[in-house]
């Protein structure tokens, strides 16, 4: 399996080899640092150098030299005595330009430490891998400073590689609150992961693999109880109250053990003391025994009732222990959960309601049904409470503000949503409580494509109010305004967040997907993108419901920038993510992304499918039409019409832009002047780039396409760049293949192929450069590239095929593929090819 942060770390090693100077590979027990010693050992091998792994585990009291036996025999050594060894090994390495990759250094016999003094001192390069640098003798490390050594330290998984391991390890992706625990626990150590989910139990649904019992296994154990060794008696029963309810307040707590937890890092102290490291609590919760941990739980949640801020916590370690809680103080607590956003809490919670059925019970259970997905339950519950002429204002407010989310949102009926809250709003005289559900109507109508209008300015009414009109025109802003303009709306909303009791998490979520959207339709792709993993990777460590949204918005990026593969990554997982929880109505348009995904990729009746699973109404949403009218413009791209193609995107286009989404009709309508840049077409996008207010990114392609259909030469080598700049691959290839049909049409053939070549291989490495293809010009797939650096590196088509597994006429099907993409007509032009775009190093030229 391929991880991307191991993927960084293998170029660096590599790099360094390449240039003559010796790595050392640093990083703790499970860090995946032999790991990646073996995937540099097999990179080299696929270049043709001769490398040796040495591993210092294989080292046997009383047998010198025992770890480079294999290496000697295979250099016709075995048997040398020892002074044999190290006068004629380091030379024959050498001479053959060999590399020495040495695992687990501090594991070395002394006799094979001094041969890799030896070998150091001759010269020879080395890969060393090891815990700490002092694990290498000094006269070693001094040899490597005077050769400049390179040091790489092996850093922690981030979330995205800790879950391509998981999904490796269970066979499906985990569920998003599967993968936050995950990724809690590991710590980055893919040891870890590997030991947690087999130590665990699991059990495949809808939205991936749930962990139903995560447990610590052996080396989770091992690595917990090595941390906490040296505590106090008083210091681990401060932490092991602390893991059994998750946070307590500071005075509830022994002011020694804590302070001796402080000092030592094993605790933070914020709002409450919660354990540093969630695999210590963990473990120290695995380790009582259940009724020590229901005595322990009872305890504990008695205490807290003198702490009312501590309601939630109190009441779950009650019940968990067995014990009974008042219908009231049920209420109370599993509503306080509600307003963090912790359904699933609240769902444990409300379980102590026994025979309760009441106007606030019943919106209560279907809050926290709707919330978690149990959409049938929910409408039931609402539909009881609806019934009811007890419920004051506030809470007809809070119902139909559900209502809406239910049918909008999570059951994509945004047209059912106006009807139901437009009846309910009939009820509500309070003209506050009135404004805030009018101005989510503003939201429903839009999604159902209804005549939208304004709300007229109120300064007087409550911060709530204020608060739901600065999302909607920071909704609307993103999708139709300007960057001012979502500023302006994304400070005000956050100046009233403090000011509204209770209000939902997912509220700042909104507001922060608009200040995204804002800056990367004003021209910030690049640091909007970066944005948007951040807060995508913090979701999926603390089983955000926002996930599946932020996962959205880097896939739709990815789109925009060309970057295919992670596009269908991010995309599939969102939809995942998105049935799972789902407060944005985003869910059928991850799915037509998807089908754009398969489309893009040659995957038309799986692209069909998916189409054909989406309904009438969701079609009507303009995110979801454009994305469909992608899949029916490639579709014609690929029958051989691509005026029909660029028509289909133009006509979604004119569109969406009719339905206030002008930033996304901006990019579909410059895919068609892509296809076909006709003047009625650029200046179309001329317009839409400006209407309403300036888009700097409508901009910026605005004058690109002005200088397609321009068609000068010398003005597209200088978009390439620009584009490259913004992080527009795709793009900059489009762009770089229009260049390399100009210069062949002018008679300039050599100058065509160096940029047909530079359009090839621009986003081959990542599936980027895909899409559209000018004159033919296509990415080389990722098999193909494969072929292409082996061949490029004077390995043979017979070698090639025994590396990767495949038939000698396989591998030269590929390399003829290969030179007719990039125009070559060899080996040696291959090699030239791949170095000018960086495929290659210069040192294999």
């Amino acid at each position: 399996m391929d991880l991307s942060g191991r993927r960084s770390l293998r170029t660096s090693v590599l790099e360094a080899v390449r240039t003559g100077r010796p790595v050392v590979v640093v990083g703790p027990a499970g860090s995946g640092r032999t790991r990646l010693a073996e995937d540099v050992v097999e990179a080299l091998a696929q270049e043709m150098r001769s490398v040796h792994l040495v591993r210092g585990g294989d080292a046997v009291a009383g047998v010198p030299l025992a770890p480079v036996a294999p290496l000697l025999a295979d250099v016709g050594l075995a048997g040398a005595d020892a002074l044999g060894v190290y006068s004629r090994l380091p030379a024959i390495l050498r001479e053959r330009r060999a590399v020495l990759v040495v695992d687990d250094v501090a594991d070395l016999d002394r006799a094979t430490g001094v041969l890799l003094g030896q070998a150091a001192r001759a010269e020879v390069a080395v890969v060393l891998v090891c815990r700490d640098p002092a694990d290498i003798s000094r006269s070693v490390r001094d040899e490597l400073a005077a050769r400049r050594s390179v040091t790489v330290s092996v850093t922690p998984l981030a979330p995205d590689d800790v879950l391509a391991l998981a999904s490796s390890v269970v066979g499906d992706e985990l569920a998003s609150a599967s993968a936050a625990q995950l990724i809690g626990l590991c710590e980055g150590s893919p040891a870890l992961v590997v030991d947690l989910l087999r130590a665990s139990t699991n059990a495949a649904g809808p939205a991936g693999v749930d962990l139903v019992d995560l447990r610590p296994g052996h080396r989770s154990r091992a690595a917990a109880h090595e941390r906490l060794t040296d505590l106090s008696d008083a210091a681990r029963g401060v932490l092991r109250d602390v893991s059994v309810a998750g946070a307590l307040p500071e005075d509830a707590l022994d002011p020694t053990g804590l302070h001796e937890l402080r000092v030592a890092g094993h605790v933070t102290v914020g709002e409450g003391v919660r354990p540093t490291r969630r695999l210590d609590a963990l473990v120290l919760t695995a380790d009582l025994p259940p009724t020590e941990l229901a005595d322990s739980r009872r305890r504990l949640g008695l205490a807290l009732r003198a702490h009312p801020e501590w309601l939630p916590t109190s009441t779950l370690l009650l019940l968990a222990s067995g014990g009974t809680v008042d219908a009231e103080t049920v209420v109370r607590a599993a509503e306080a959960c509600l307003a963090t956003g912790d359904a699933d809490r609240a769902a444990e919670i409300v379980r102590g309601l026994l025979g309760e059925d009441t106007p606030r019970t019943s919106l209560l259970r279907g809050r926290i049904a709707s919330a978690r997905g149990e959409l049938d339950e929910a409408a039931a519950c609402f539909a009881a409470a609806t019934d009811e002429t007890t419920l004051d204002d506030a809470a007809r407010r809070q119902l139909g503000q559900e209502l809406g989310l239910l049918h909008a949102v999570r059951r994509m009926d945004p047209a059912t949503a106006v009807t139901e809250v437009t009846g309910l709003l009939g009820h509500i005289t309070d003209p506050d409580e009135r404004r805030v559900l009018e101005a989510d109507l503003v939201k429903w109508r839009l999604m159902a494509g209804q005549e939208t209008p304004g709300l007229a300015s109120d300064p007087g009414v409550t911060a709530r109010a204020r608060l739901t009109e600065a999302v909607i025109a920071a909704m609307i802003g993103s999708m139709d305004g300007t960057a001012a303009q979502v500023r302006s709306a994304v400070s005000a909303g956050r100046a009233c967040l403090p000011d509204v009791p209770d209000v939902e998490p997912w509220v700042a979520d909104l507001l922060s997907l608009s200040d995204y959207l804002g800056r990367a339709f004003d021209g910030d792709v690049l640091a909007a993108e970066a944005e948007a993993l951040a807060h995508r990777d913090a979701a999926a460590s603390t089983a955000s419901p926002a996930l599946g949204m932020w996962e959205y918005a880097a896939a739709e990026t990815a789109l925009h920038r060309g970057e295919a593969r992670q596009m269908d990554t991010l995309a599939r997982r969102a939809v995942r993510h998105l049935a799972w929880r789902d407060f944005t109505g985003l869910r059928p348009t991850a799915a037509a992304l998807v089908a754009v995904a398969h489309a893009r990729a040659g995957r038309s009746s799986a692209a069909a499918q998916v189409v054909a699973a989406l309904t009438e109404p969701q079609r009507l949403d303009p995110k979801v039409a454009l994305h469909v009218a992608r899949v029916d413009a490639e579709s014609l791209l690929r029958a051989g019409d691509p005026s029909a193609a660029a028509t289909a995107l133009t006509q979604a286009a004119v569109s969406a832009a009719g339905q206030m989404h002008r930033q996304l009709a901006i990019m579909a309508l410059d895919e068609a002047v892509m296809i076909e840049p006709t003047p009625q077409r650029v200046d179309q996008l001329a317009q839409l780039a400006v209407a309403g207010g300036p888009s700097g990114l409508g901009q910026l392609l605005a004058a690109r396409a002005g200088a397609l259909l321009e068609g000068s030469t010398d003005r597209l080598e200088e978009w390439v760049d620009r584009l490259l700049a913004i992080g527009f691959v795709g793009r900059a290839s489009h762009v770089a293949g229009v260049i390399a049909r100009q210069l062949g049409a002018a008679g300039t053939p050599d100058e065509a192929r160096a940029w047909r070549q530079r359009a090839v291989l621009l986003g081959s490495d990542h599936g980027a450069a895909r899409w559209p293809v000018v004159d033919g010009i296509r990415a080389l797939t990722p098999r193909e590239l494969d072929v292409a650096r082996l061949a490029a590196g004077r390995a043979r088509s017979r070698e090639i095929a025994e590396r990767l597994g495949l038939s000698v006429r396989t591998v030269d099907n590929h390399l003829a593929r290969v030179y007719r993409k990039l125009g070559v007509s060899g080996r040696d032009d291959l090699r030239e090819a791949l170095v000018l775009e960086g495929e290659l190093p210069l040192t294999q030229v």
